[in-house]
Protein backbone atom coordinates (compact mmCIF):
# COMPACT_ATOMS: atom_id res chain seq x y z
CA UNK A 1 0.00 0.00 0.00
CA UNK A 2 1.41 3.24 -1.03
CA UNK A 3 0.47 6.83 -0.10
CA UNK A 4 -0.59 8.86 -2.51
CA UNK A 5 2.47 11.49 -1.49
CA UNK A 6 4.74 9.13 -2.21
CA UNK A 7 3.57 7.02 -5.35
CA UNK A 8 3.12 10.04 -7.76
CA UNK A 9 0.12 8.51 -9.19
CA UNK A 10 -1.94 11.60 -8.19
CA UNK A 11 0.18 15.00 -9.28
CA UNK A 12 0.88 17.54 -6.17
CA UNK A 13 -1.44 20.36 -7.70
CA UNK A 14 -4.47 17.60 -7.89
CA UNK A 15 -3.40 16.07 -4.42
CA UNK A 16 -3.39 19.66 -2.54
CA UNK A 17 -6.98 20.77 -3.74
CA UNK A 18 -8.15 16.77 -2.55
CA UNK A 19 -6.87 17.82 0.54
CA UNK A 20 -8.02 21.48 0.68
CA UNK A 21 -11.85 19.86 0.16
CA UNK A 22 -11.62 16.40 1.85
CA UNK A 23 -12.52 16.16 5.21
CA UNK A 24 -9.63 15.62 7.04
CA UNK A 25 -9.88 11.63 8.43
CA UNK A 26 -11.24 11.15 4.78
CA UNK A 27 -8.28 12.71 3.61
CA UNK A 28 -5.54 10.77 5.72
CA UNK A 29 -7.39 7.52 5.36
CA UNK A 30 -7.75 7.56 0.97
CA UNK A 31 -4.57 8.86 0.04
CA UNK A 32 -1.95 8.89 3.19
CA UNK A 33 -3.68 5.38 4.05
CA UNK A 34 -3.77 6.30 7.53
CA UNK A 35 -6.14 3.54 9.23
CA UNK A 36 -6.30 5.25 12.44
CA UNK A 37 -7.63 8.51 11.48
CA UNK A 38 -11.40 8.52 12.14
CA UNK A 39 -14.33 10.48 13.40
CA UNK A 40 -16.02 8.72 15.79
CA UNK A 41 -19.59 10.63 15.08
CA UNK A 42 -19.06 10.52 11.62
CA UNK A 43 -22.76 8.71 10.43
CA UNK A 44 -21.01 6.39 7.39
CA UNK A 45 -17.30 5.66 8.17
CA UNK A 46 -14.75 6.06 5.13
CA UNK A 47 -14.38 2.19 4.98
CA UNK A 48 -17.93 1.59 4.40
CA UNK A 49 -18.10 4.07 1.20
CA UNK A 50 -15.30 2.34 0.22
CA UNK A 51 -16.10 -0.75 -0.01
CA UNK A 52 -19.41 -0.07 -1.19
CA UNK A 53 -17.50 1.84 -4.57
CA UNK A 54 -15.96 -1.64 -4.93
CA UNK A 55 -19.37 -3.80 -5.67
CA UNK A 56 -21.42 -3.87 -9.08
CA UNK A 57 -24.66 -5.35 -9.51
CA UNK A 58 -25.34 -6.77 -12.88
CA UNK A 59 -29.09 -5.95 -14.10
CA UNK A 60 -30.09 -9.52 -14.19
CA UNK A 61 -29.10 -9.61 -10.07
CA UNK A 62 -31.57 -5.91 -9.45
CA UNK A 63 -34.77 -8.54 -9.62
CA UNK A 64 -37.84 -6.16 -9.94
CA UNK A 65 -36.06 -3.68 -7.51
CA UNK A 66 -37.61 -0.25 -8.37
CA UNK A 67 -35.71 2.03 -9.83
CA UNK A 68 -35.71 6.26 -8.12
CA UNK A 69 -34.34 9.22 -8.90
CA UNK A 70 -33.08 11.88 -6.08
CA UNK A 71 -32.78 15.20 -7.41
CA UNK A 72 -31.20 17.96 -5.26
CA UNK A 73 -31.11 21.59 -6.80
CA UNK A 74 -28.84 24.11 -6.02
CA UNK A 75 -29.26 26.15 -2.68
CA UNK A 76 -26.61 29.12 -3.39
CA UNK A 77 -24.43 29.97 -6.36
CA UNK A 78 -21.32 27.57 -5.26
CA UNK A 79 -23.41 24.68 -4.57
CA UNK A 80 -24.43 22.03 -7.12
CA UNK A 81 -27.37 20.76 -8.80
CA UNK A 82 -27.33 16.87 -8.57
CA UNK A 83 -29.67 14.28 -9.98
CA UNK A 84 -28.94 10.91 -8.66
CA UNK A 85 -30.36 7.87 -9.95
CA UNK A 86 -30.31 4.34 -8.15
CA UNK A 87 -32.38 0.58 -8.78
CA UNK A 88 -32.28 -1.28 -5.58
CA UNK A 89 -28.86 -1.79 -3.81
CA UNK A 90 -27.26 -0.19 -7.39
CA UNK A 91 -26.71 3.63 -7.53
CA UNK A 92 -25.56 4.70 -10.52
CA UNK A 93 -22.84 7.57 -11.46
CA UNK A 94 -24.73 11.12 -10.60
CA UNK A 95 -25.26 14.15 -13.12
CA UNK A 96 -23.50 17.01 -11.59
CA UNK A 97 -24.27 20.74 -12.48
CA UNK A 98 -23.18 23.81 -11.92
CA UNK A 99 -24.92 26.89 -12.27
CA UNK A 100 -27.69 25.71 -13.85
CA UNK A 101 -31.30 27.56 -13.70
CA UNK A 102 -34.07 25.79 -12.64
CA UNK A 103 -35.85 25.51 -16.36
CA UNK A 104 -32.24 23.28 -17.64
CA UNK A 105 -32.08 21.76 -14.39
CA UNK A 106 -36.24 20.71 -15.01
CA UNK A 107 -35.06 19.90 -18.38
CA UNK A 108 -32.57 17.82 -17.15
CA UNK A 109 -34.57 15.68 -15.47
CA UNK A 110 -37.22 15.13 -17.97
CA UNK A 111 -34.50 13.63 -20.32
CA UNK A 112 -33.16 11.53 -17.28
CA UNK A 113 -37.28 10.16 -16.46
CA UNK A 114 -37.20 9.40 -20.45
CA UNK A 115 -34.53 7.36 -20.64
CA UNK A 116 -34.00 5.62 -17.01
CA UNK A 117 -38.09 5.16 -16.26
CA UNK A 118 -37.80 5.56 -12.95
CA UNK A 119 -40.75 3.92 -10.82
CA UNK A 120 -40.88 7.48 -8.41
CA UNK A 121 -38.75 11.16 -8.54
CA UNK A 122 -38.30 12.97 -5.40
CA UNK A 123 -36.88 16.38 -5.27
CA UNK A 124 -36.34 18.59 -2.68
CA UNK A 125 -38.30 21.00 -1.87
CA UNK A 126 -36.58 23.36 -0.06
CA UNK A 127 -35.14 25.26 -3.45
CA UNK A 128 -36.57 22.87 -5.76
CA UNK A 129 -40.10 24.52 -6.33
CA UNK A 130 -39.07 25.58 -9.87
CA UNK A 131 -38.11 22.39 -11.28
CA UNK A 132 -41.38 20.52 -9.39
CA UNK A 133 -43.74 23.59 -11.13
CA UNK A 134 -42.19 22.83 -14.27
CA UNK A 135 -41.86 18.71 -14.76
CA UNK A 136 -45.26 18.56 -13.65
CA UNK A 137 -45.96 21.37 -16.62
CA UNK A 138 -44.15 18.46 -18.92
CA UNK A 139 -46.95 15.82 -17.40
CA UNK A 140 -44.85 14.27 -15.30
CA UNK A 141 -45.17 12.88 -11.70
CA UNK A 142 -42.76 13.80 -9.25
CA UNK A 143 -42.74 13.59 -5.31
CA UNK A 144 -41.69 17.12 -3.26
CA UNK A 145 -39.19 16.17 -0.07
CA UNK A 146 -39.20 18.61 2.61
CA UNK A 147 -35.82 17.88 4.52
CA UNK A 148 -37.20 19.65 7.86
CA UNK A 149 -40.47 17.69 7.32
CA UNK A 150 -41.57 14.90 9.24
CA UNK A 151 -40.21 11.55 9.37
CA UNK A 152 -41.89 8.55 8.34
CA UNK A 153 -40.56 6.64 11.21
CA UNK A 154 -40.96 9.41 14.03
CA UNK A 155 -39.53 7.50 16.85
CA UNK A 156 -36.65 6.98 15.33
CA UNK A 157 -35.33 9.87 13.34
CA UNK A 158 -35.69 13.77 14.54
CA UNK A 159 -36.75 14.46 10.84
CA UNK A 160 -36.73 13.36 7.09
CA UNK A 161 -33.52 14.41 5.97
CA UNK A 162 -32.12 12.05 9.33
CA UNK A 163 -34.18 9.76 8.46
CA UNK A 164 -33.18 9.62 4.67
CA UNK A 165 -29.08 9.52 5.42
CA UNK A 166 -29.96 7.40 8.30
CA UNK A 167 -31.75 5.09 5.68
CA UNK A 168 -29.21 5.23 3.08
CA UNK A 169 -26.35 4.49 5.86
CA UNK A 170 -28.41 1.11 6.44
CA UNK A 171 -28.63 0.81 2.55
CA UNK A 172 -24.86 1.15 2.34
CA UNK A 173 -24.33 -1.61 5.28
CA UNK A 174 -26.57 -3.66 3.74
CA UNK A 175 -25.05 -4.38 0.71
CA UNK A 176 -25.02 -1.16 -1.36
CA UNK A 177 -23.39 -0.05 -4.67
CA UNK A 178 -21.50 3.19 -5.29
CA UNK A 179 -20.24 4.68 -8.27
CA UNK A 180 -16.53 5.18 -7.16
CA UNK A 181 -16.37 8.98 -6.89
CA UNK A 182 -14.08 11.13 -5.39
CA UNK A 183 -16.33 13.99 -4.51
CA UNK A 184 -19.66 11.69 -3.38
CA UNK A 185 -17.10 9.63 -1.00
CA UNK A 186 -16.44 13.23 0.63
CA UNK A 187 -19.48 14.14 0.51
CA UNK A 188 -20.54 10.71 2.54
CA UNK A 189 -18.26 10.83 4.86
CA UNK A 190 -18.23 14.53 5.92
CA UNK A 191 -21.87 14.39 7.88
CA UNK A 192 -21.86 14.27 11.60
CA UNK A 193 -24.69 12.98 13.92
CA UNK A 194 -25.81 12.93 17.48
CA UNK A 195 -29.43 12.23 19.28
CA UNK A 196 -32.02 14.07 20.01
CA UNK A 197 -32.96 13.99 23.96
CA UNK A 198 -35.30 11.44 23.11
CA UNK A 199 -33.23 9.28 21.49
CA UNK A 200 -34.16 9.87 17.90
CA UNK A 201 -30.91 10.34 15.34
CA UNK A 202 -30.32 14.20 14.11
CA UNK A 203 -27.46 15.18 11.99
CA UNK A 204 -25.80 18.39 11.63
CA UNK A 205 -26.87 21.28 10.42
CA UNK A 206 -26.18 21.93 6.74
CA UNK A 207 -24.71 25.53 7.45
CA UNK A 208 -22.07 23.69 9.97
CA UNK A 209 -20.92 20.99 7.40
CA UNK A 210 -20.53 23.95 4.99
CA UNK A 211 -18.86 26.24 7.60
CA UNK A 212 -16.61 23.07 8.36
CA UNK A 213 -16.09 21.31 5.01
CA UNK A 214 -15.93 24.49 2.96
CA UNK A 215 -19.15 23.49 0.75
CA UNK A 216 -22.43 21.35 0.97
CA UNK A 217 -22.41 17.85 0.50
CA UNK A 218 -24.94 18.11 -2.92
CA UNK A 219 -24.10 14.87 -4.25
CA UNK A 220 -24.77 12.76 -0.94
CA UNK A 221 -27.90 14.58 -0.32
CA UNK A 222 -29.40 13.58 -3.45
CA UNK A 223 -28.64 9.96 -3.15
CA UNK A 224 -30.57 10.17 0.37
CA UNK A 225 -33.62 11.59 -1.70
CA UNK A 226 -33.91 8.29 -3.18
CA UNK A 227 -34.46 6.99 0.08
CA UNK A 228 -37.30 9.78 1.09
CA UNK A 229 -39.69 6.55 0.87
CA UNK A 230 -40.35 2.84 0.03
CA UNK A 231 -41.11 2.40 -3.51
CA UNK A 232 -43.14 -0.24 -4.85
CA UNK A 233 -42.04 -1.03 -8.80
CA UNK A 234 -44.68 -0.77 -10.96
CA UNK A 235 -45.84 -3.22 -13.95
CA UNK A 236 -43.55 -2.59 -17.04
CA UNK A 237 -45.95 -0.33 -20.23
CA UNK A 238 -45.35 1.91 -22.98
CA UNK A 239 -42.29 4.40 -22.71
CA UNK A 240 -44.20 7.32 -22.54
CA UNK A 241 -46.56 5.82 -20.02
CA UNK A 242 -44.56 4.61 -17.82
CA UNK A 243 -42.24 8.11 -17.68
CA UNK A 244 -45.59 9.52 -17.27
CA UNK A 245 -47.70 7.64 -15.32
CA UNK A 246 -48.38 7.93 -11.15
CA UNK A 247 -45.76 5.56 -9.60
CA UNK A 248 -46.63 4.13 -6.37
CA UNK A 249 -45.40 5.27 -3.53
CA UNK A 250 -46.05 2.74 -0.32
Amino acid sequence: VFRADESGVIAPAELERLRRETPSHVFRQEYLCDFTASAENILIPIDQVSAACTRRYASGELGGAPKIIGVDPARFGDDRSVIFMRRGLQAYPPLVFAKMDNMALAAAVAGQIESFRPDAVFVDAGCGGGVIDRLRQLGFSVTEVPFGGAPSRPGQYANKRAEMWGEMARWITAGGALPDDGALKADLCQVCYDYDAVGRLRLEPKEKIKERCGKSPDLADALALTFASPVRPRALGGRGEFARSDYEVI
